[in-house]
């Protein structure tokens, strides 16, 4: 997967990061709403969000196309969704949360026991409905029910192979438009949450 070109990670020093809108609203990407793949981005733009985190590039740019990927999503408000990531579970829901008032999990592989007993408690199926994946997107298909979504971001991923996508009906899911990720949702809210995500310091040793 190529890089996304619509956005732009900007560090401002002292634990300060900009994220910036490059997309220039024009190319045949843009005009189809998909702003985040812009083929002629600018190299200046105006700041989609500020953050005060310690984190690197790529998990910056993971998390926050994952979100733009799952605001776009074709969800239900009764489905369940399972976020596989290695952050503090708590901090994920809450993030989550902003666009999703139903049941979320989260867990680093989808499939262990507790996670397993807890999807079949929740989900009517025994499987999440909707599934986010930074990385991980074979796992992700084994883990989401049969015709399900996965989400999945603006990055490289361990990719599923053609056939268990076809067996598993899988509908995968990648961002668009960049802000979409908020609409509808209070920007200091998403600033917050993403950041207790992001945040190395806070849970050293931990990374998305």
């Amino acid at each position: 997967m190529t890089d996304p070109t619509g956005f732009g990670v900007i560090f401002e020093g002292s634990g300060r990061i900009q994220l910036l809108d490059l997309s220039c609203g024009q190319c045949h990407a843009c005009a189809s709403g998909r702003t985040v793949w812009c083929l002629q981005p600018l190299t200046e733009g105006p700041p989609l969000m500020g953050l005060d985190v310690v984190a690197d590039a790529d998990t910056i740019t993971r998390w926050f196309s994952l979100l733009g990927a799952f605001a776009d999503s074709a969800r239900k408000a009764d489905d369940v969704v399972l976020v596989l990531s290695e952050s503090d579970p708590a901090d994920v829901k809450a993030l989550v949360h902003l666009w999703h008032s139903g049941v979320v999990h989260v867990s680093p592989d989808g499939r262990d026991t507790e996670t397993r007993a807890a999807l079949r408690a929740d989900s009517r199926t025994g499987r999440a409905q909707v599934v986010l994946a930074l990385k991980d997107a074979r796992s992700a298909v084994k883990s989401v029910q049969r015709g399900g979504t996965v989400c999945l971001p603006a990055a490289d991923v361990d990719a599923p192979t053609i056939t268990e996508l076809v067996q598993r009906d899988v509908r995968l899911v990648g961002p668009s438009d960049i802000t979409s990720i908020a609409k509808g949702i209070e920007v200091s809210d998403l600033t917050r949450h993403l950041s207790a995500v992001l945040d190395q310091s806070r849970h050293p040793g931990v990374h998305a």
